[in-house]
């Protein structure tokens, strides 16, 4: 191929990434603050540039770190185990199906730091930017009512005006916990770009802690706390933080069964003290620790959870399902579904991670500070709320993966 003719190929490639990477920052906040559903192709879109801006070449099956082998193995169980599921997933592309290419494809982002030519000055302002924007929009729906919510999305004809309300609700609680785990990375950046990076440090986790109290998230709290102390400790000491997250994570999928049929012995006074989502937790997981024991091994099944139909009386109401369509906790969902092997290759992932990651964060103490504070936020947001098969929430766990990588890829 002519030298003109190979030259013209690379800038078009380098446009399409530059494309790419500008619709996925831009993107970013709108996105978020729909419920974030829209993460998932986000991430495949960032994927995708990622892999076009690598010299096919270079991407051996030798050169895959561990972490990734570990990731599939535990994608490809999962899959195996839909085999034996008795959910009937009727999608032409089924979801076991879908999380496989999405783990390929997602993966692809942790290469941009190789493709994308920006400035990191102007990589790190344009990520605080958007920060900004999807806290401010956040805050402003939390105050006004939902307004910019029902202005941009009104009440369909016929629909029931308390199910679009919880719609809204739901969306913004997803956008809560987003901007939540994004914290650690946003207090770096400002460290680093700042000379006075206290005071904006200290606007962004009021505005983190103003949307989860008046969005009633509680999780969003507690992932923002265990965000920035993790992101101190890994400050002093890194190398131990990272072990003790790392850690930590696997202790809470090892013994989540454990921790599920623990909620068995709560007493119906102090479940009726709780918060209505937190009273339904703590049955919810005291059940699914007894579907647990039933087949530990091998689990129900891909999706099994989904028909977990056993009821119970909710604060009056007769008839309402224990299970919500996942367990709300990363532990009991992989034991349930994909039983003690899936479990077991889940923390062979996490082990793998904080190998992969040693030498990353051992390079700046800002690396250390917004990798390891970022995965205790995620840690917290997984123990507490999300499923482990959600597209939405892999597209932006990978996204702000790449965020950090594009941040600090010099230095």
């Amino acid at each position: 191929m002519p030298i003109s003719e190979q030259s013209l190929i690379g800038k078009m490639r380098a446009g399409l990434i530059a494309a790419a990477f500008l619709f996925v920052l831009i993107m970013f906040a709108p996105i978020s603050h729909a419920g974030g559903l829209g993460f998932a192709p986000l991430a495949v879109i960032a994927g995708i540039a990622g892999y076009l801006g690598v010299n096919g070449n270079t991407i051996r099956f030798q050169n895959i770190p561990i972490v990734f082998w570990a990731l599939f193995g535990l994608v490809i169980w999962a899959i195996m185990t839909s085999s034996w599921s008795p959910y009937e997933d009727k999608q032409t592309l089924t979801n076991p199906v879908k999380l496989l290419l999405g783990a390929g494809l997602y993966s692809g982002v942790l290469l941009l730091p190789k493709s994308i030519k920006f400035d990191q000055k102007i990589i790190r302002r344009a990520i605080m930017a958007i920060g900004w924007i999807t806290i401010g929009l956040l805050l402003f729906d939390n105050l006004t009512n939902y307004s910019l919510t029902y202005f941009i999305d009104p009440k369909n004809a016929g629909e029931n005006p308390i199910h679009h309300r919880n719609t809204i609700y739901m969306n913004l609680s997803h956008s809560i916990t987003v901007v939540a785990i994004l914290t650690p990375l946003m207090i770096t950046l400002f460290k680093e770009e700042f000379q006075n990076w206290k005071l904006p440090s200290m606007i962004w986790v009021l505005c983190v802690l103003a949307v989860s109290i008046l969005g009633k998230i509680f999780v969003g709290g507690v992932a923002l706390f265990a965000g920035l102390m993790f992101s101190y400790f890994a400050l002093k000491n890194a190398k131990y933080a990272l072990f003790f997250a790392i850690s930590l994570a696997i202790f809470t999928i090892l013994t989540a069964p454990i921790f599920g049929h623990l909620m068995n012995y709560v007493s119906p006074e102090l479940k009726a003290s709780l918060p209505a989502s937190w009273e339904h937790r703590v049955e919810m997981w005291g059940y699914v620790s007894e579907k647990v024991a039933e087949k530990p091994l091998f689990g129900h099944g891909f999706d099994a959870a989904r028909t977990f139909g056993e009821t119970f009386n909710f604060r009056g109401h007769e008839g309402w399902t224990k299970v919500s369509l996942h367990p709300h906790n990363v532990g009991l969902h992989l034991w349930s579904e994909t039983g003690a092997i899936g479990a077991s290759l889940a923390s062979l992932f996490l082990f793998g991670l904080g190998q992969a990651l040693r030498p990353y964060v051992a390079v700046s103490s800002a690396r250390g500070s917004a990798v390891i504070g970022f995965l205790a936020a995620a840690l917290m947001v997984c123990t507490f709320t999300y499923g482990i098969w959600q597209e939405w929430w892999w597209g932006v766990l990978f996204l702000l993966s790449a965020f950090i990588a594009l941040s600090f890829s010099k230095n």
